[in-house]
């Protein structure tokens, strides 16, 4: 509600109507009231409107201070906002007058149910008639209450005449005459000069009594109709206002406004009632503080409980229970150690250490403990389940007795029945049932599961579509959105997801699918694949290990290499010479001073570009594919091997006409051993 939306309309009820009120035979003084009329609007504007709690304050300052006095109310507000209200009419005693009676300005401060305190506007000066009218009492009681009834007389008239003669002009002395009076009765003088009997008479030492209705004690008690209406002890320091309290109690430290409140009282001390029937039944319940027409009605015993509120806390027979708002606890009576704050919050309960704020509130609770409810019918129909947190309008509103659920969010877990769930955003889990230990943050996280277990899911509308699936894992805006029976499926990135049936599956990444069980996938595909790095922040390759971090080991390692997805597939050429250009060598690396064997890239590149690959400069050679140099390596040894065939077959041609000649030699040795044998023979016959 912004502070121009604020108009006061300040109308006096009661001073107004003094004058009229004194001449009925009743003598009853209105209490003294203030209209005020205003508009309510939500955080973001808009106009609020049926019934809503409202706290009006009184303060000496425009700002800062406490209040002087307080008030709440429930308002009805029309469709455009506007409310109309009668502040002080929650007491039978309205405005204490003596809120107005340094004449000092006023401010008075508003606060919705749920909002902040609006900013304090001055009353206007209508109010101040609050004292004025006060003026015209003694006592608190008309100036009627102490005028005689003049006797009987056919010229009644003549005698008002004369009465109003003698206000109006100071009368000269004159002797006075009665023919008598009663005992006991105060004297009126009917005329200047004639004394009657009053309707104030004294009973001895002890009592003065009106007309009949008003008694004052010595004792310090008045009465009104026979019924004490003000009493109190200043030695046991007890105070009584409005026929409140009993003059029998023995004990101390009690204050009560209100018809009957605090009337049962024998020996509670430290109680404070104000309202009708306040603390009606208390006896010996102690430190208990009721502010409201019914407000911890029934209690007898419970000590240390604050009700504020009509009927707040009206059932109570136990302790340490606090309740603000109309009927808040209502229904409490043995429970304790309890919070409600907000209409009907906690109406139901008679359980203990639970905690309720916002209207309705925990409102079906019986026996649950230890339940925290925060937000307009959060954890509504609650009875006995236990252990749970709900913040949020509607959240765990259908929650009757599972425990240790959290539902943090505008009706997050509104249909939950189960167990240990968490939800965290607006209806995270919302149509979930029975499904238990699920987890969701995020708005329409799990929004859909309904008996589902064991699933986290942190992301706008993670596993949205999720409804029996167990064990899910989805992180992410929409992780996993499409998923309903999928189990065992982790999935983290935006959008990410996993094929329908499919089991024990992983996706990580923006956009990434897994479509088939048992299987892990990194990131998308198309413009969603990514550069998967091990040891570098700036992977170049679609697997980078970083230069120094080790090399994998595994069993094999397959590249792809059907002819399925090739073209113009050509023999490599010349790749004997080719390999006959490369070196082996060892080295030293300069970062670790390992010993290793290898290439040196930017010679390859030299010979073999294809299998170097380069930085983004273009220049600077940065690794060899060795696998891929097997290729030229067979090629070679094929070229090298076709070498040492031909070869072959020419040592074996050879190798034939050597033996050839061999045989030819051995002949013409034979035949040369031959000549030689018979030139000797010829010789030696000679």
């Amino acid at each position: 509600m912004r502070q121009d939306h604020v108009w006061l309309g300040v109308i006096l009820l009661v001073a107004c109507a003094l004058p009229a009120v004194a001449q009925q035979s009743s003598e009853v003084i209105v209490p003294p009231m203030v209209n005020f009329s205003g508009t309510m609007a939500d955080v973001n504007g808009r106009p609020l409107t049926g019934l809503v709690g409202v706290t009006f304050n009184l303060y000496k300052d425009q700002q800062g201070g406490a209040p002087l006095w307080m008030e709440t109310q429930n308002v009805q507000a029309d469709r455009t906002g506007h409310y109309s209200v009668m502040l002080g009419s929650t007491t039978s005693h309205g405005l204490p007058a003596d809120l107005f009676a340094s004449g000092e300005a006023r401010w008075l401060g508003v606060q919705v149910q749920g909002q902040e305190e609006q900013p304090r506007v001055m009353l206007l000066s209508v109010p101040y008639a609050l004292k004025a009218g006060d003026a015209q009492t003694l006592g608190g009681l008309l100036p009627s209450a102490f005028v005689l009834a003049g006797p009987p007389t056919n010229n009644a008239a003549a005698a008002m005449g004369a009465s109003k003669a003698s206000s109006a002009t100071p009368l000269t002395s004159h002797d006075v005459t009665t023919t008598g009076g009663t005992v006991s009765t105060i004297p009126l003088f009917s005329t200047g000069t004639n004394i009657q009997n009053s309707i104030v008479t004294q009973s001895g030492t002890t009592a003065v009594n009106v007309g009949g209705n008003l008694n004052l004690h010595a004792q310090g008690r008045f009465e009104i109709g026979g019924k004490l209406f003000a009493y109190g002890s200043y030695a046991n320091n007890n105070a009584f206002v409005g026929f409140a309290g009993n003059a029998t109690t023995t004990a101390i430290d009690n204050t009560a406004s209100g018809f009957q409140a605090l009337q049962a009282n024998t020996t509670g001390n430290f109680n404070t009632a104000t309202g009708q029937t306040a603390l009606l039944s208390n006896t010996t319940g102690g430190a208990n503080t009721a502010i409201g027409a019914g407000a911890l009605y029934h209690n007898v015993t419970g000590s240390s409980n604050t009700a504020d509120g009509f009927n707040a806390l009206t059932n109570n027979a136990a302790s340490d229970n606090n309740a603000f708002g109309y009927e808040a606890l209502a229904s409490n009576t043995n429970g304790s150690a309890n919070d409600a704050f907000g209409y009907q919050a906690l109406f139901s309960s008679s359980g203990s250490y639970n905690d309720a704020f916002g209207y309705q509130a925990l409102y079906s609770n019986t026996t649950g403990l230890f339940n925290i409810g925060n937000g307009f019918n959060a954890l509504y129909s609650n009875t006995s389940g236990s252990l749970n947190t709900a913040m949020g309008a509607g959240a765990l509103f259908s929650n009757t007795t599972a425990t240790d659920n959290t539902a943090i969010g505008n009706s997050a877990l509104y249909f939950n029945t189960s167990s240990q769930n968490t939800a965290n955003g607006s209806v995270a889990l919302y149509s979930n049932t029975t499904g238990a230990n699920n987890t969701a943050s995020g708005y329409s996280a799990l929004y859909s599961n309904t008996t589902g277990a064991d699933n986290v899911a942190t992301g706008f509308n993670a596993l949205y579509s999720n409804t029996t699936g167990n064990s899910n894992t989805a992180v992410g805006i929409l992780a996993l959105f499409s998923n309903t029976t999928g189990t065992g499926l982790t999935c983290i990135g935006s959008r990410c997801t996993a094929s329908n049936g499919v089991s024990n599956a992983t996706a990580i990444g923006a956009n990434a699918v897994v479509e088939q069980s048992n299987s892990l996938v990194l990131g998308g595909t198309g413009s969603y694949a990514v550069k998967v790095g091990i040891g570098t922040t700036v992977p170049s390759n679609i697997l980078t290990i970083g230069r120094g971090t080790g090399h994998p080991v595994s069993d094999s390692w397959e590249t792809y290499s059907s002819r399925r997805w090739k073209a113009n597939i050509h023999p490599l050429q010349n790749a004997l010479s080719k390999v006959q250009q490369l070196r082996g060598v060892s080295y030293d690396l300069k970062d670790s001073g390992k010993h290793e064997i290898g290439v040196i890239a930017e010679e390859v590149g030299q010979v073999v570009p294809e299998v170097v690959s380069y930085e983004d400069n273009g220049n600077d050679a940065r690794g060899v594919d060795y696998s891929r140099l097997t290729a030229l390596l067979i090629e070679a040894v094929k070229q090298q091997q076709k070498q040492i065939t031909a070869q072959q077959r020419l040592i074996r041609k050879q190798q034939r006409q050597i033996s050839g000649l061999g045989r030819t030699l051995g002949v013409l040795e034979t035949s040369l051993h031959a000549g030689q044998e018979m030139k000797a023979s010829l010789m030696a016959s000679k």
